[in-house]
């Protein structure tokens, strides 16, 4: 991160939309149905 650019913080999603396609991807939400179980739920999705 370049010095003096905002600090991302919790609000990642509309900062980085490509995140919450990869965050709904068939292979990451299988590996947290896997680890979670099947009624996971993502923070503010």
């Amino acid at each position: 991160m370049n010095e003096g650019s905002p600090l991302l913080g919790d609000n990642l999603l509309p900062r980085i939309p490509m995140l919450a396609d990869l965050l709904d991807s068939p292979a990451v939400d299988g590996a947290m149905t896997s680890l979670l179980g099947e009624h996971y739920a993502w923070a503010n999705k």
